[in-house]
């Protein structure tokens, strides 16, 4: 599992098998907002 800034929080070791882990939303929100990708989204290059 990776967190909003890329870094590593839990991860399988060498079998398979699942994770099961909290996310907190506000963190995503604050990422999200420190780098807002959708204000430079360019929709004039999309067809619908």
């Amino acid at each position: 599992m990776i967190n909003p800034n890329g870094e590593i929080v839990e991860q399988l070791k060498e079998k398979e098998g699942h994770i099961t882990c909290e996310i907190d939303l506000n963190e995503v929100e604050q990422q999200r907002a420190a780098i807002p990708v959708f204000d430079n989204l360019r929709t004039d290059l999309y067809k619908y």
